[in-house]
Formats: C-alpha cells, sequence, structure tokens
C-alpha cells in the first residue's frame, strides 16, 4: 500500500514540478518579449513582429486581472439584485418553523422552541424531528450553548428532538445549507459560496421572502504571487472584519432579526 502512496506522491511531485517550470518559462519569456519590444519601440525598430510579440506579452497580465474585474462586477451586480428583492415580515409571526440546518446537530433550533414563540421542526435527508418542551431534570446538562431560555426557566424545562412522520407544510422555513436562492455549487469551485441564509414565510402553495443572506468567495491573485503559478485562486480572510465576515452569523439571531423580534424581550 505504501508503494502506491509512493508512486502517486511521486507523480503528483512531478506534475507540480513541470507545472512550476512552464510557468515561470511562460513569465520569463514574456517579460523578456516585453523588455525587447519596448526598447525597439523607443528606437522606432518595432516592426510586425515586434507590435506582435509586445501584444502577446500584454495577454498574460491580461488574463490575470481581467477575470478580477469581471468577478468584481458580477459581485457588485449580485449584491444589486439581492437588494432588489421584495421582503415581506409576516404579521403575526407563524408558529411553525420548519429548519434546514447545515449539520444535523442544531442546538439553536431547541432554543427558538424554548422561547415559546415556535413549533420546530427539524428536517434532513435522513429524518424528520420536532423540538418538544418538557420538563427534565438533567436540562443543566445537555448542552452548554443556546440556553438563554432554558436558564430562564431554572433549567427545569428544556426541548429534545423526536422523531416524526410529517412536518407542516405551511409556516416560516429556514435554510441554513443549500438555500433556493443562493448561486450554484460548481466543481470547480465548490466553495464559491461561504455560507446562504434564507428565510420564508409558506403558505397557501406560495412563499414569501422574508429574508436572505450570503457571503461569496471574491477572486483576487494568489497570495504566493504569480511567479510560480499561474491563475486563480479563493480570497482568503485577511483581516478581522474580513474573518468575521467570512464566519456564517449565529442561525438564531438571524431570524430574530429577520421576524423584527428582540430575544431579551421575550418571556418563556
Amino acid at each position: 500500500m505504501g508503494g502506491v502512496e509512493d508512486r502517486i506522491l511521486f507523480v503528483v511531485a512531478l506534475l507540480y514540478g513541470a507545472a512550476v517550470i512552464l510557468a515561470v518559462a511562460l513569465y520569463g519569456a514574456t517579460a523578456y518579449c516585453a523588455l525587447v519590444s519596448i526598447r525597439r519601440l523607443r528606437r522606432n525598430l518595432l516592426d510586425a513582429g515586434g507590435y506582435a510579440c509586445l501584444a502577446g506579452a500584454l495577454v498574460v497580465p491580461a488574463g490575470i486581472i481581467l477575470p478580477i474585474v469581471i468577478d468584481d462586477m458580477r459581485l457588485a451586480s449580485r449584491a444589486t439584485e439581492i437588494y432588489s428583492w421584495r421582503t415581506v415580515i409576516p404579521n403575526p409571526v407563524p408558529r411553525n418553523l420548519i429548519i434546514y440546518p447545515n449539520y444535523i446537530r442544531a442546538d439553536y433550533a431547541l432554543e427558538l422552541a424554548e422561547s415559546g414563540i415556535f413549533d420546530v421542526y427539524v428536517a434532513t435527508s435522513n429524518n424528520l424531528r420536532k423540538a418538544v418542551l418538557s420538563d427534565r431534570p438533567d436540562c443543566a446538562n445537555i448542552r452548554r450553548e443556546y440556553v438563554r431560555f432554558t436558564e430562564a426557566m431554572n433549567f427545569r424545562r428544556c426541548a429534545v428532538l423526536e422523531k416524526v412522520d410529517t412536518i407542516p407544510e405551511d409556516g416560516l422555513v429556514f435554510f441554513e445549507d443549500h438555500a433556493p436562492l443562493s448561486l450554484p455549487r460548481t466543481m470547480l469551485d465548490p466553495e464559491r459560496v461561504r455560507w446562504a441564509f434564507q428565510l420564508v414565510h409558506r403558505h397557501d402553495s406560495q412563499e414569501d421572502l422574508i429574508a436572505y443572506e450570503e457571503n461569496i468567495r471574491a477572486i483576487t491573485l494568489r497570495r504566493l504571487g504569480i511567479l510560480f503559478f499561474p491563475g486563480l485562486e479563493n480570497r482568503r480572510p485577511r483581516g478581522d472584519d474580513e474573518k468575521h465576515a467570512s464566519r456564517p452569523p449565529d442561525p438564531a439571531t438571524f431570524i430574530y432579526k429577520s421576524l423584527g423580534l428582540d430575544p431579551d424581550q421575550i418571556q418563556p
């Protein structure tokens, strides 16, 4: 088994080394061609072949910079599109809340149920569950987060998820993962969308958008520079603000805010 892995690593290293050599050769030839063309241009000795060489020297940087500029324009257009979407906050707030979580464990769903405002259902590909509120002696030990309301009840009542056969068709629907309005994931860039939250009001065979937020990876030059590997990469968060923006917001906070609710004013 080790021999096969060693061969695979050798082939990968060989291909990467070849790519580095080709990249260095490409940029070296581009720089040389540009330098020679500029010198000839200053001496008025530039012929048709020189102009062609100079144009070719501009192709590489243009091929690197233009995708970044185009991507910035697409992001701006996407932001304008999202801003133009009509949103409606239902009044009164429906009791049913169906959650499609990003992970099987969704403790925030239990907090929402413990608020007393929602009947919470959690739907995954494997099963359907409902957050059931009951008196339990072990509420303080079930979880460490999202205990705002169970703490207000002196940890005597808390919610747990129990399997159900069906979930309501109407009510609030929250998509924590694969939001219908998010940009589609592609094989070439499966992590283009860092996160996308969507909350809708489903009723009478229609859906009204309540709120939508997303975070998309922008494209930029490689952090190590262009000398070794031509092309682009997804931008990594660098500053504290960008790191904060790249992380998804708290789902419970997103739902409260989208519905105009203040959790500090809720009495369970």
